[in-house]
């Protein structure tokens, strides 16, 4: 019990993280409970209702169709669960504090619960965040959605509730019964999407207890960074011990694939290049040198369009680079500006973009000595191979 209910304080100072740790462990149905008993308590059961009934529901739609996640039946079905345990344990953490202060200061209780009903949108934009690994943006556009389909549908109820006594007729239940018993599957699989989600993380979490399985590892990583938990992904992979135990576990990985293909697989270039030369005339075959590319980017790029048949004179912008290899200079720092990061990119000069970049990622360390000897070791006679066909000298390659 204590351990579900953790997070739910965690959610006052790190939102994102506990969002998280209640995916992997919470539970629906003391959400539930806890919600339900909270809104006894103060009296607003029904937003309990409309929380889960409208508000996660909307939620869920309007991100799906926003963020193109595919067909809404399908993503209500996957998320609805996963999203309505999250927006519970928002709506209890904002109105836990509220409660003591309407019961201490009941002069002001209005603007408490106004107060309240807006640090549970802002909770609440984080937990689609977390679920849907959507941008700021479309998170907080997503609750205020959300929020807005709820506040309609309450105003609806009002108006025309009366209509729902009908529905109370045994002869009237019966129909609906009939005629939607085809399609109740898609009802009774709502809770199945949480369900999923934990079973998938334990099962990957049972995996890490083997050091040399450092793919279970990734594959966390992966989800606590679709999550923006970038702290628990960086930690997920120097859990996985390094380059030279990635090399190892990559190369047993792929000597299974037939046929080979993988990033060790890659690197033999002479058995790559030999291919291209048994089916294609030397003439008709151009290599380029890295160092090429970062001495003097703009003759590659023409003499790329020369062999190519392109007009060479035409103007390539080349003083952008794509890809950089980066790792954070602080966990906590990428933590903290994560959530701006997006809109820095979109409203900042790219200059500005790029002087803020420096300041929270840094180059990655070069390889170390073992690292060269382990990577030599399986590419040495490729490398030799290469020299040959190439007629270049590479024992600078050799060199550990």
């Amino acid at each position: 019990m204590g351990e579900k209910l953790g997070p739910l304080f965690q959610l006052y100072y790190r939102p994102s993280r506990a969002l998280s740790t209640i995916l992997d462990s919470g539970s629906l149905a003391l959400a539930l409970i806890v919600a339900a008993a909270l809104g006894f308590a103060i009296g607003e059961i029904s937003r309990v209702v409309l929380i889960a009934v409208l508000f996660a529901p909307a939620c869920v739609a309007v991100i799906s169709v926003w963020d193109h996640l595919g067909s809404v039946g399908v993503v209500l079905r996957r998320d609805y669960s996963p999203l309505l345990v999250c927006t519970l344990m928002c709506w209890i953490a904002a109105n836990i504090p509220a409660w003591l202060a309407s019961f201490l200061m009941p002069a002001v209780s209005f603007w408490i619960h106004i107060v309240a009903d807006a640090y549970f949108l802002a909770l609440a934009a984080v937990a689609i965040r977390t679920v849907f690994g959507s941008g700021v943006g479309k998170s907080i556009g997503t609750a205020l959605g959300g929020a807005a389909a709820s506040v309609g549908g309450f105003y609806a109820y009002a108006i025309f509730g009366g209509a729902l006594s009908y529905f109370a007729s045994p002869l009237v239940l019966i129909w609906l019964y009939i005629l939607f018993r085809p399609n109740l599957d898609m009802f009774t699989g709502f809770g199945g999407g949480l369900r999923s989600r934990q079973n998938f993380n334990r099962h990957l979490e049972a995996l890490t207890v083997n050091p040399r399985d450092s793919d279970a590892q990734y594959q966390l990583g992966l989800i606590y960074q679709q999550r923006r938990n970038y702290a628990e992904a960086i930690s997920r992979g120097d859990a996985q011990g390094g380059f030279l135990a990635w090399l190892e576990q990559q190369q047993s990985l792929e000597a299974r694939r037939h046929p080979r293909l993988g990033a060790v697989w890659n690197g033999f270039y002479a058995q790559h290049l030999g291919r291209f030369l048994r089916y294609f005339p030397a003439e008709q075959v151009r290599c380029y040198w890295y160092e090429q590319l970062c001495s003097a980017p703009g003759l590659l790029v023409k003499d790329v369009c020369s062999f190519l048949g392109v007009d060479p004179s035409r103007r390539i912008d080349v003083s952008r680079r794509h890809n950089v290899t980066m790792q954070p200079r602080s966990r906590l720092l990428i933590k903290a500006t994560a959530p701006l990061a997006p809109l820095v990119r979109r409203v900042m000069p790219q200059p500005v973009v790029a002087a803020l970049r420096t300041l929270r990622t840094r180059r990655p360390p070069r390889m170390t000595r073992a690292e060269r000897i382990a990577a030599l070791s399986i590419y040495q006679d490729d490398i030799r191979e290469l020299q040959v066909l190439l007629g270049r000298d590479l024992s600078a390659w050799l060199t550990a």
